[in-house]
């Protein structure tokens, strides 16, 4: 599935990503999931550290961190 939309102003736009998200039921990662990326979590992230998430859509990332 290509996830580029034709123009690179239709990121801007919020229908976009309405669909974007409709298509995909699942929680979607851009970068990967906690488990693929917890290696790096364990070295550079302390338990105390505050992380902001921006445009985090329905990425399970945010609560699978804080939960670890």
């Amino acid at each position: 599935m290509n996830l580029l939309p034709k123009r690179g102003t239709d990121f801007a736009k919020k229908d976009y990503w309405t669909e974007f998200f409709d298509k995909r039921k699942d929680p979607f990662e851009w970068y990967g999931t906690y488990l693929e990326l917890s290696e790096y979590f364990i070295k550079y992230v302390k338990s105390n550290d505050e992380i902001l998430m921006v445009g985090c859509g329905n990425s399970e990332l945010s609560d699978e961190l804080h939960d670890m």
